[in-house]
C-alpha cells in the first residue's frame, strides 16, 4: 500500500498527513508494512535515478520536474519513517 504524495505540503498539512499515515499503518499487518517499505524504496530509487538523469546529459531536465521528484521523494521518505517506526513499536 503506497500513498501517492501530491504536490508540496505546508508544515501543518505535513503534520496532519503524518498523523493520518500513522493511524493508517496501525491497521496494516507486518507483511503489508514490509511490502509498503519495499514499494516506497523502489519508487524512491527510480526517482533518484530520474533526477540524476535530468541533471546530466546535454539537456538538463526542467526545474519543475526535478522539484516535483524531490517533493515526491520527501513524501515517500516520510512514509518510510512512519512504516519503520510502526514496525519498531510492534517489535521492540
Amino acid at each position: 500500500m503506497v500513498f501517492s504524495p501530491i504536490g508540496a505540503q505546508s508544515a501543518a498539512d505535513g503534520a496532519a498527513a503524518s498523523r493520518t499515515g500513522q493511524m493508517q499503518c496501525a491497521n496494516l499487518t507486518d507483511d503489508e508494512l514490509w511490502r509498503a517499505i519495499y514499494q516506497n524504496t523502489a519508487a524512491m530509487s527510480d526517482l533518484v535515478r530520474q533526477m540524476s538523469e535530468l541533471k546530466t546529459g546535454s539537456n538538463a531536465g526542467p526545474r519543475t520536474k526535478r522539484v516535483s521528484n524531490a517533493q515526491t521523494i520527501n513524501a515517500l521518505e516520510q512514509q518510510y519513517r512512519i512504516y519503520t517506526a510502526e514496525l519498531r513499536r510492534r517489535h521492540p
